[in-house]
């Protein structure tokens, strides 16, 4: 599918570029959840209908300060260990 490996090498390329950031440690939590959602968006394409997530914050939240990258291998943990040895589906959960 053209158009789906199109959208997706777009969201790898922002995804590496946030990575690569070094103009700061520490980001707004909205911009660690942004960026977190273009890893998700890869692995989805990877795994298909199994894996589902579901995102929620507080507004209050949305400028607390995180490190950069805080998030991200945590779910990757997630994914790791909670989606490889299954064939169904899996919610990861973010509150």
């Amino acid at each position: 599918d053209p158009e789906r490996a199109r959208t997706m090498i777009h969201q790898l390329s922002d995804f590496l570029r946030g990575t690569i950031r070094k103009d700061t440690s520490l980001v707004n939590l909205d911009e660690e959840l942004d960026h977190l959602q273009l890893y998700l968006e890869i692995e989805k394409v990877r795994f298909g209908h199994r894996l589902k997530t579901k995102i929620e914050k507080s507004e209050s939240c949305s400028d607390t300060k995180v490190p950069l990258l805080l998030l991200q291998p945590v779910v990757e943990n997630a994914i790791k260990f909670g989606l490889y040895d299954t064939i169904g589906e899996t919610i990861i959960s973010i509150e």
